[in-house]
Formats: structure tokens, C-alpha cells, sequence
């Protein structure tokens, strides 16, 4: 509700979502670190225009609950758990775009009451439009988000066995995947060349000392 309906600020980011969760149940080192991860994967996409980006803060309250119900310790395991949550959030943007569509509806019906200049407040109540609205998208949300975390744990429970147990992962190494959302965002060329050059060094680096 925060992305749209209700502007306060920064509260619908990932580090925000993470030290509200952290401060509750005390786990602060994985959820912080997997909000930084995501704070910068999705730093290039945020609204502008008619734009919808993805839904960022479903994504890290995904992970969390995944890593949360299933007790993950491994990076491993929590890197998978981040990476099956990243189409969900694709897709929960989506819903979002559809809903805006379907409220087309209520916006022609605020015109044709505008156009013929209705003063009593029983027919001309554009309050309840919006209400009705944000209703619709909360239940959408709630609605994604129940049987996206299903979906989630059934997939995860699924493909576990056959992941790879190595251990040159490191909470660092994720950041500089995940940064190339920020360096994306700057739209300076060169810096795009350095990030790479750094991120296939750093790739070979891991290579050369996992043989």
C-alpha cells in the first residue's frame, strides 16, 4: 500500500521493510544484508511516467519469509530463495498495471458525473471511486502475496536437493552482482565499463580458487 496509496516517504523500500522485521524477530545480519542486495538490483527501475517497478519490497518480504519458515543458513540456499522471489516481483507489477486498467471503469464514470454536473453529494461522491480502489489493489496484494509464498516454498522445497553446496559465496560478491542496478542508473558509459571489468575480474578471481 505504501508504492501508491499511501505516500510516506522511503517506507516502501527493502532496508526499511528489513530493520522493521529485524527490530521484531531479531535476525538483523541476513535481512539487512539481502535489503542491501536488493536496494541495489532495483535501483535503475523506480516510477516515472507511467512506469511501474517492480515490486522491490515483495521481493525482500518474500525472502525473508522464505528464509524465515525454511530456517536457511546456507548463502547458498538464501541466494536461491532471492532469486525465485525476482519474477514474482516482475509479475506483481503487472497485476498492478492490470488494476490500473480495470479502474478505467471508475474514470469514465467520474466524467460522465462531472459532465452532467451532479451536486448531490449522494451521486457525486468520487471519494468512494477511491476508496474502492484501493480496496481492489489491497486485495490483489494480499491475495499475490499469500499464494506467491506457496508457490515459493512448494518451488523451493522441490529444487533444494539438487542445488550446489560451495562456499565461495559471500554477502560482498552479491552486492557487486546486484550493483549493477546503481551503475545502470548512472548512464555513464565508462562506469559501465569499469563495473564489468571489475565483475569479470572478480568472476575469474572465484573460478581460479574454487579449482
Amino acid at each position: 500500500m505504501f508504492r501508491f496509496a499511501l505516500n510516506f516517504g522511503f517506507v516502501d523500500r527493502p532496508l526499511v521493510a528489513a530493520l522493521f522485521w529485524s527490530y521484531i524477530t531479531g535476525e538483523w545480519s541476513v535481512s539487512l544484508n539481502l535489503a542491501i542486495f536488493f536496494e541495489l538490483f532495483w535501483l535503475d527501475l523506480f516510477p516515472a511516467g507511467t512506469f511501474i517497478p517492480p515490486q522491490s519490497l515483495f521481493s525482500t518480504f518474500a525472502s525473508i519469509t522464505l528464509i524465515h519458515i525454511l530456517n536457511l543458513n546456507l548463502i547458498e540456499e538464501i541466494f536461491f530463495a532471492m532469486i525465485l522471489t525476482i519474477p514474482l516481483a516482475l509479475f506483481g507489477s503487472w497485476l498492478e498495471g492490470r488494476q490500473r486498467e480495470w479502474q478505467n471503469k471508475s474514470y469514465n464514470q467520474l466524467l460522465k458525473r462531472c459532465r452532467r454536473g451532479y451536486q448531490n453529494e449522494n451521486k457525486f461522491c468520487p471519494g468512494k471511486l477511491i476508496s474502492g480502489s484501493i480496496l481492489q489493489i489491497l486485495t490483489i496484494n494480499i491475495v499475490f502475496a499469500y499464494l506467491s509464498i506457496h508457490f515459493l516454498i512448494f518451488i523451493y522445497e522441490k529444487i533444494a536437493p539438487i542445488l550446489p553446496r560451495n562456499s565461495f559465496l559471500a554477502w560482498p560478491y552479491l552486492w557487486i552482482f546486484a550493483s549493477i542496478g546503481g551503475i545502470l542508473s548512472l548512464r555513464i558509459r565508462r562506469a559501465y565499463a569499469v563495473f564489468f571489468t571489475g565483475v569479470l575480474t572478480a568472476g575469474a578471481y572465484l573460478i581460479f580458487k574454487s579449482l
